[in-house]
């Protein structure tokens, strides 16, 4: 499988990897977001989500991330469902192999959350 370039990659789609894609592709960067799910992370179990900049009054945890997803990628963020292999740093850039194929970047950023 070809080496995909990009200029940014985000491993982890809860809100710090979507937030964090959101800033990358409005910045002009070239951004990808993987994660094993469609987004979300633990938000989506939240019935009332006040915790969170923005979110006022409370929110569905479930349509906030819609909401994130969809401005995520409207910036130009590209979103990959698959499961992260490994990650090697080689010179100046980062390879994360994955089980749909590789890809490349100058900067990675790791935001897999945390479980309760």
């Amino acid at each position: 499988m070809d080496l995909q370039k990009f200029d940014y990659i985000i491993i982890g789609a809860g809100i710090a990897g979507l937030s964090s894609g959101q800033y990358g592709a409005r910045a002009g960067l070239k951004t990808l977001i993987i994660d094993l799910s469609s987004g979300g992370g633990q938000a989506l179990q939240i019935a009332d989500l006040e915790n969170y900049p923005g979110a006022y009054p409370s929110v569905p945890g479930s349509g906030f991330i819609m909401n994130m997803l969809n401005q995520t990628t409207s910036f130009g963020a590209e979103i990959v469902q698959t499961q992260v292999l490994s990650i090697d740093k080689i010179h100046n850039k980062f390879i994360v192999e994955t089980k749909n194929g590789s890809f490349e970047s100058y900067a990675l950023l790791i935001a897999t959350g945390a479980k309760h």
